[in-house]
């Protein structure tokens, strides 16, 4: 729709230009000069446009920048026995456009249940 809408615009410009050059009484050499000038003129227009364009999409879809949601939640459950469990569920989801990959996924469990008793005594 937009690039119609650019073509009819420039199409019109241009019947303007011609029929602007014929009325005034122009010569065939006067006209090819203005229609030269135009010419040159919206070809500026259109790079200057393209690069606006260009860095725009880039800034809005950043398609090298990688996004991820994460949402954890922690559960302690406690046993008669005195006991403790530790219930971790994490969701990792890819929001972006690239590819996400874990490394390494790794979790000492134990550290945290002697932290947590020490903190009890």
């Amino acid at each position: 729709m937009r690039t119609a809408s650019v073509v009819m615009l420039v199409a019109v410009a241009g019947a303007m230009l011609l029929w602007w050059c014929v009325a005034s009484g122009y010569s065939i050499d006067e006209q090819a000069k203005a229609a030269a000038i135009t010419k040159d003129a919206l070809t500026i227009v259109a790079l200057v446009l393209g690069g606006f364009w260009t860095v725009r999409i880039y800034l809005k879809q950043r398609v090298d920048a990688s996004a991820v949601d994460v949402r954890q939640s922690v559960t302690v459950i406690r046993f008669p026995e005195g006991k403790w469990l530790l219930k971790v569920n994490l969701a990792i989801h890819n929001v972006g456009k690239t590819r996400v990959e874990l490394s390494e996924w790794r979790y000492r469990a134990d550290v945290l249940l002697l932290s947590h008793a020490r903190g009890r005594k």
